[in-house]
């Protein structure tokens, strides 16, 4: 008999949906006009806890977009232990001239000093949407070096880490002049300020071939390939936001393009979304006719969609969805469980590239389990799929068998697809009965004190 601790395994769920693209910036803007995230969260009841030492110990970077319509304080309820670097979004542009017309706050946000108190890096992110905006400053080295000079600047006035650019629908025709602007960029701020880094984010899918991504990073610390849109609030039909597998179009496809491009995995940082999209269908069928435009949704309020509604998981894609009946109206969700969005970090670590970006950190809510996935996973070795698990364990008339008795159990979770954990306070493993267990997908983790990483199986139940 082997005593066993509780183990709770928290892994990271999410929710969201869209086409493949980048974030555009006309999603951008319906997340601000409807606040997303910003409303009706009060952090001094959260069951968020606020450790004082919460200092990040992650083996990867962990990079989280902030956005400027979030609520006043929600910085306050992020959990530093899970990020490495915060890009504070956004500084925006006046094509006319270069000159910064909006920092959105950047000059006396209170979240510089407090993100640099838990030891993580905050920059501010510098964005252009739209080929005119783009065109309008990268074919004109005047108003280039005016942005430049302007957004070093206000780096230096509140001690920031450097600069996320983030540049969309950039025109093929612009190719050349990005790599002059970010050359630029680079000379001119590490001059200022040597030790900042300059990072740039990258579309899932480079339509336009509009980054020449070796050239770049000459240039470049690090890239952050938006690993989401791939259906968005304007896709003809419903469908998976940010699939990791299947269609055309897919992260792991994306992730791959741009290293055979010649992009170094240690640069290469995976965006996943907190945020996803419900849209208004024809019918109940997967995939459906879309015949309202999606609406965004963050990850607190699609999870308690998901607890009202019967969820499917698409074994092609990897993610879960469900569709739902309201006055009349089918409504398609896909989005992102804590099962999909641990998937997705075993692929960074399993290809080896250099971490992970959120978009949004505020869209969590109150919910602690996205930030804690991170952790989970990115604070060990972590867990890699049927990893050898068979060496160890086994399943058999729905009994855990271990297969050398000599193995000290440290510790075992059992968890289902929505992130919900099962576990057994217990002296006798053997006592551990999968009978116990409703129809569904669940996964087995279990600590050896041998191992200095946890197995990980994954348990079908079909009775």
């Amino acid at each position: 008999m082997k005593r066993l601790t509780t183990f709770l395994v928290v892994l990271i769920g999410f929710i969201q949906f869209a086409n493949a693209q980048p974030l555009l910036q006309r999603d951008v803007k319906i997340q601000e006009e409807m606040q997303l995230g910003a409303q009706g969260f009060d952090f001094s009841n959260s069951e968020i806890a606020l450790p004082s030492d919460d200092i990040s110990a992650l083996n990867i970077k962990s990079f989280g977009f902030h956005v400027y319509w979030a609520s006043k304080n929600s910085y306050l309820s992020y959990n530093y232990s899970a990020l490495t670097h915060i890009g504070y979004f956004s500084l925006e542009v006046d094509t006319a001239t270069g000159k910064i017309s909006n920092s959105r706050g950047w000059e006396s946000t209170a979240m510089v000093s407090y993100a640099h108190s838990k030891k993580v890096k905050i920059s501010p992110v510098l964005t252009l949407f739209g080929a005119e905006s783009n065109k309008a400053i990268l074919k004109n080295p005047v108003k280039r070096d005016t942005l430049i000079n302007s957004v070093i600047k206000l780096i230096k006035q509140r001690g920031g880490d450097g600069v996320n650019i983030d540049f969309e629908s950039v025109a093929s025709s612009e190719k050349d002049d990005l790599v002059s602007f970010v050359s630029d960029f680079k000379t001119k701020l590490k001059a200022a300020l040597p030790k900042t880094e300059i990072s740039l984010c990258l579309p899932a899918v480079d339509w336009n071939n509009s980054f020449d991504v070796v050239k770049l990073s000459e240039h470049i610390d690090f890239f952050i390939m938006m690993g989401y849109d791939y259906y968005y609030s304007g896709s003809q039909n419903a469908g998976p936001v940010a699939p990791l597998y299947g269609g055309n179009y897919n992260i792991d496809k994306s992730i791959d393009s741009y290293i055979n491009k010649g992009l170094a995995k240690s640069k290469l940082l995976l965006g996943v979304p907190w945020y996803g999209y419900s849209w208004v269908t024809e019918s109940a069928e997967k995939m459906s006719k879309v015949v309202e435009s999606g609406k965004a949704v963050t990850y607190a309020e699609a999870k308690t969609l998901a607890a009202s509604h019967s969820a499917q998981r698409d074994d092609l894609y990897k993610v879960p969805w469900m569709t739902y009946n309201e006055n009349g109206k089918w409504y398609q969700v896909w989005y992102d469980d804590s099962l999909s969005l641990a998937e997705k970090y075993l692929s960074v670590k399993n290809k080896g590239i250099g971490g992970i970006a959120v978009w949004a950190l505020s869209y969590a809510g109150t919910f602690k389990e996205p930030f804690n996935g991170i952790i989970s996973i990115f604070n060990e070795p972590g867990f890699v799929f049927d990893n050898n698990s068979e060496e160890y364990f086994y399943i058999s008339n729905s009994k855990i068998i271990l297969k050398n008795n000599q193995y000290d159990i440290e510790s075992i979770s059992i968890y289902d697809v929505m992130g919900n954990t099962f576990y057994n306070e217990m002296y006798d493993f053997e006592s551990i009965n999968l009978n116990n267990l409703t129809n569904g997908t669940y996964f087995i983790v279990v600590k050896l004190r041998e191992l200095n990483y946890p197995l990980l199986k994954k348990v079908n139940i079909n009775r």
